[in-house]
């Protein structure tokens, strides 16, 4: 997941520094906050089990959480919404 969030940024970063010539910077505050908003599709069934035996150390869940952190990115909505 990290990335894919690395090279989305990077590209977010070249679309504001196009049109507002500069970087969307610190963006984890926002990110934690846009959690509602639709900027990530939440997991919230699964595991993170690599044996194959279903029994993960960590669960998906309602919002955040250790197997999927906050979900999916929907990378038009996160340019959207730090690109404002």
């Amino acid at each position: 997941m990290a990335p894919l969030m690395a090279g989305l940024i990077a590209r977010i970063n070249e679309a504001t520094t196009k049109k507002f010539g500069k970087t969307v910077g610190f963006i984890n505050p926002l990110i934690y906050a846009s959690h509602a908003q639709g900027v990530f599709r939440d997991i919230t069934v699964g595991n993170n089990d690599i044996t194959g035996d279903l029994h993960g150390m960590y669960k998906a869940g309602p919002g955040w959480d250790a197997c999927s952190g906050l979900g999916v990115p929907n990378g038009a909505a996160l340019q959207n919404l730090l690109a404002a």
